[in-house]
Parts: C-alpha cells; structure tokens; sequence
C-alpha cells in the first residue's frame, strides 16, 4: 500500500506540472490544449500504457490530427510534396501542383512568398478575396473530389494501437471508431468515490463497468492491492505467483519470465529456419540444433538464397525506375507532352511560354545536340534493360538448379534408406537359416550318438522257424 501511495503522488506531481504548463488544460494526443474540467487530484496514468487518445471533449469538439496517423501503405503519387504524407485538404496550383491547403498556405508565410514551391511560379492568392463571375482571383483551388475519397480511403491503423487495438480501417472512419467503438479510448471515469467526489480518471471504455474500475481489491494469486485497470498488467508483469505451464518442458513458469523462457526452452517443437525455402521438417529445438541444422539442404543453402534474393530484390527496384525513366523519356519524345496529375503540358510550354504550342514544332524547339542526349540515354536505359533481363533469367536458372539438386538428394536419401532395410532384413533371414541349420545339425548329431535297440526274444525265435 505504501509503494502504491508513493507512485500516486509521484503521478500527482507530474501531472499537476503539466497542467501549469499547458494553462491547466488537457493535452490532447495532438498537442494542442483544451479547457474541459479535469480535476486537480487525477493523474492522467490511469493504465500502465497512456499514449492513445483520450476522449476529454463532446463529440463535436474531439480532435483529432491526421498527420498522426499510421498508414498501412502509401502510394507515393498520393503524398504531399511538401509534408511527404498523403494529403489531407488536397489544393492545386495553376501550373498543375498539388499540395494540402495548409502546407501551401505555411509556405507563402516564408520568405519565398506566394510561390510555388516546386517551379517558383508567381501565385495569386487571398483566402479573403471573393470571387466573382468574371475572374477567379486565386490561382489555387480545391483538388478534383476524387483524389480527395482516394485519400481518405487509405487504410490506417487506429491511434491506440499501442495499446492493444488491431482495428486497420479507411481514414475516414477513424473518428467514429475512436469515439463509438474502439475499446481502449480513454474516457473520464463517472462513478463517485466513497467521499463523494467523481472519480474523473482516464479509463479505456473497456473497463467502464457498474463499479468504479479503480477500487482497489486484493490479487487472487499474490494478495497485492491492485484494480481492475491494473489488474492485467500487474498478472503479465509484476505477480511472481501467476504460474503458466511450458508446451515442451512441461515445467511452469512465472508469466512475466515465460517468453524469455519460451524463446530458450529445448523441449518446444520449433519449424526448421529452412521453412521459406521449402523445408516442411519440425521438431523440437534440442534436436534441431544438434542433429538436423547440419543435415537439412535449406538451412546449408540459405545464405546463397538470401544473397540470391536481395540481388533480385535490388534488380527489381532498378528494373522499376528504369521502366519509369523510359516511360517519361517516351512520353516526352514521341508524344511531346509532359504529364502532371492530369494537367497536359506541351513542351514548347515548359521551355518558354512565348514560344507557339503546336505539337509539330516540339523537335524544332529541341536543339540536335539535346535530341542526340536523349537518344543516347535511352539506349542506355535500353541496355541496362537488357542486362537486368539476362541476369533475372540467369537467377531463375540458378533457382531451378539448386531445386532440382535438392530433389535429388532427397530421392537419393530415400533409396539409401530403403537399401539399408532391405539389407537389415536380408540379414535377419540369413540368422534365421543358420539358426535352423545349427538345430538340425544338432538333432543329426545326437541321432548318430544314440544306442541301437536289442531285438527281443520272440522275434529270434520267429526268424528261426522261418
């Protein structure tokens, strides 16, 4: 009890510190502050893990920062150049650049002024002039919609993932998971205490009972005071007497010791490292270490298939940079145009706006010397192609070789161990048939050694008569 008072008023102090600095508001995961009530005698650590959001504000009021979230995957087309994340309010520029609104409006607060970051062209904008019928004054507006549910669509992981949450969901969603679904999003605790105060402590909705989450009762395995909220992490972490049995050992363990002991035990079945090259061996890991490891083809040519694989990774990614190279080189020849984001620009355009836009005069534009550069590089690209191919062929080969060697050796093992029972049990027969002939050897030697019998009287005096 001691020890639990002390860490309450450790969190107490910290927690009053922070609110002197934020103005006595909340911190909400985003940074900002806000004014809702939080009483002064509340730490904020009501759970041993509190990064995540806290639902502290009505739903309307709820913020939430979508630069904060973590995507499963992100396109690059779809990111932001400024901020290098998907975007999130999507503008663009009259010269054909999209950026969020807020990044691009951050940029004409710098020194470059009203310009667009990428190609330095002047931009026209007022976020307070209004538009009339005869001209739009502002050379940015609102991205295409479509880019916009493109976005919005990205799968993202929820903002209390480090809390246990696997929820994976559109980012459009997840404000109405965190708020109406999530189980671990924090909110105040409304049960009034034995002195008739409210409670107000943070508590993942998961908790959230009949009772207060935070009365204290004893462990039924240690007898420490703990509560519902700490319950978990006390059984995982901190009990010595929560006992959990081991699969290999049969032995039992402390669970906060188990996955330690997990990872070493000698006894626990385990698959064979060569498992992604083929391998379907498994057993325990005494015998792993000891006996198959130096007998098991995969596990011996493992390094050669980890070279021979980040080789073909590496040729992959060159491959795709190549085909993205000769597709703009292409483009830009044989087409005359350059593309961005839908917005077709002809290149006499790029090289000077004052120059005519008929597509028949792009190689008139282009000097010989720029036209023989292109060329040249293209047959480069055209050879770096051609030698990828060859050596992406040349490691399919090498592939097919190792696989067949392996297929080999197994059908190989296979006979030797059909020969070596055929043998075992021809040599079984061959005791068996020395066995015998040792016995009737035997029964004919004591055959011989036996006295004959006399004949009897009668049979004398028959043979005489006759």
């Amino acid at each position: 009890m001691d020890a639990i008072a002390q860490e309450l008023d450790q969190l107490e102090l910290e927690t009053r510190g922070q609110q002197e600095a934020t103005g006595r508001g909340l911190l909400t995961p985003q940074g900002e502050t806000s004014s809702a009530w939080k009483p002064d005698n509340v730490p904020i650590a009501s759970s041993p893990n509190s990064s995540g959001y806290d639902m502290t504000d009505s739903l309307d009021e709820a913020p939430i920062d979508l630069r904060t979230l973590v995507y499963v995957s992100i396109p690059e087309h779809l990111n932001c150049p400024i901020c290098q994340l998907p975007f999130i309010n999507p503008y663009t520029t009259i010269c054909g650049h999209t950026f969020c609104r807020t990044c691009i409006l951050e940029t004409f607060k710098s020194p470059l002024g009203n310009k667009c970051p990428l190609d330095r062209i002047e931009l026209n904008y007022k976020e307070d002039r209004q538009e009339t019928e005869e001209k739009n004054y502002n050379d940015i507006f609102p991205a295409p919609i479509i880019l916009s549910n493109i976005t919005d669509d990205l799968q993202v992981r929820c903002l209390n993932a480090s809390r246990g949450c696997k929820w994976i969901g559109p980012r459009w969603s997840i404000k109405q998971h965190l708020v109406n679904s999530c189980d671990h999003t924090r909110f105040p605790c409304e049960h009034i205490l034995d002195q008739g105060q409210v409670c107000g402590q943070l508590t993942e909705r998961r908790f959230l009972g009949e009772k207060c989450p935070h009365e204290l009762f004893d462990c039924a395995k240690c007898g420490e005071k703990i509560n519902i909220v700490t319950e978990e992490h006390h059984l995982k972490n901190e009990c010595t007497k929560n006992f959990h049995k081991c699969n290999g050992c049969n032995l039992e363990f402390p669970e906060k010791t188990f996955d330690s002991h997990e990872s070493y035990c000698e006894k626990i079945h385990v698959r064979c490292p060569g498992k992604q090259y083929g391998c379907e061996w498994r057993g325990s890991r005494e015998v792993l270490s000891q006996i198959h490891s130096s007998e098991c083809v995969f596990v011996k040519l493992s390094g050669y298939f980890e070279l021979q694989e980040a080789k073909m990774n590496d040729l992959v990614d060159e491959n795709k940079m190549l085909k993205s190279q000769i597709s703009t080189i292409l483009d830009s020849i044989t087409q005359g145009k350059m593309t961005n984001l839908g917005y077709s620009l002809q290149l006499e355009e790029i090289m000077d706006r004052d120059r005519s836009t008929d597509p028949s005069r792009l190689f008139d534009n282009l000097q010989e010397k720029d036209y023989i550069q292109l060329m040249m590089e293209f047959e480069v690209l055209k050879t770096d192609l051609n030698r990828l191919r060859s050596l992406a062929s040349e490691f399919e080969l090498n592939k097919q070789l190792v696989t067949a060697l392996a297929n080999e050796n197994i059908q190989i093992k296979d006979e030797l161990h059909n020969q070596t029972a055929a043998l075992s049990s021809m040599r079984q027969q061959i005791q068996f048939m020395l066995l015998d002939r040792r016995r009737l050897r035997s029964k004919l030697i004591d055959a011989e050694a036996a006295p004959q019998p006399k004949e009897s009287s009668s049979s004398g005096r028959f043979t005489n008569k006759l």
